[in-house]
């Protein structure tokens, strides 16, 4: 891998992670819980960051179909060069890149490159996914621990016997 290339990977990372974050910032301000009005948990980040650590939902189509719309509306805020720049990490990105003629170009400009958000989408999760599996606090555990009762799911399944 070359300076250029690693530089590249770098910055698309970091604008990946700008989507992701101004994403986990939305949701925390969000408080339609699908999980309902009796739930330990407050918003639909910490909603979402159970259904990653493992208690996927029901709800998970309806959590990537919002999710992936707020992707998009953060990703079309973004200058060329930035949508570039997070688009020449995926896979039709470096096919393009890789090809002779776009590699060398000394004449390229941006709007040249065939970019598209939805090739973005897989390298966004991946750095919003992230977040949500290391993301903890109270409110988190009690659900997955205690199913927000305070009694350890565990003793639940006994008591179901």
């Amino acid at each position: 891998m070359t300076i250029s290339d690693r530089l590249s990977y770098y910055w698309s990372i970091q604008v990946a992670k700008i989507i992701a974050n101004k994403t986990k910032i939305f949701l925390e301000n969000q408080k339609d819980l699908t999980s309902g009005d009796d739930t330990c948990l407050e918003n639909n980040w910490e909603e979402y960051c159970v259904q990653v650590q493992g208690e996927e939902s029901i709800a998970w189509d309806f959590y990537m179909a919002h999710i992936e719309s707020l992707f998009q509306g953060f990703y079309n805020e973004l200058p060329r060069e930035q949508q570039f720049t997070l688009w020449l990490e995926s896979e039709d990105g470096q096919d393009w890149y890789w090809q002779d003629e776009n590699r060398d170009n000394m004449e390229f400009t941006y709007e040249q490159a065939p970019v598209f958000f939805d090739d973005c989408v897989k390298l966004i999760m991946s750095e919003l996914n992230e977040i949500a599996i290391n993301f903890e606090n109270d409110n988190i555990t009690n659900y997955i621990e205690y199913n927000c009762n305070g009694i350890e799911n565990d003793e639940l399944e006994e008591e179901d016997e």
